[in-house]
């Protein structure tokens, strides 16, 4: 597994074109708190992404830090195999 290139505020035409060019099963994960980047940047990067599945994290913020990091590893392993 691999990192996922950040999200922006304003996507540019780049992000966009590296987005769907992925080929692999990509996990969009978002914390609903994140004061970052737009709660809508996670559902609109997952229809961008072929084969995308968007799990959002209820009260997380940017980085899905501390408690909400723990709840993301841990659910990590039934993502993957599913």
């Amino acid at each position: 597994m691999r990192p996922v290139v950040g999200a922006s505020r304003c996507p540019t035409s780049e992000h966009v074109r590296s987005a769907q060019r992925f080929d692999v099963p990509t996990l969009v994960a978002h914390g609903d708190d994140d004061r970052i980047v737009p709660i809508g940047a996670g559902p609109k990067s997952a229809k961008l992404i072929r084969d995308a599945t968007l799990k959002v994290y209820p009260g997380s913020p940017h980085g899905l830090v501390g408690a909400h990091e723990d709840e993301f590893n841990t659910g990590l392993p039934a993502l993957i195999t599913s």
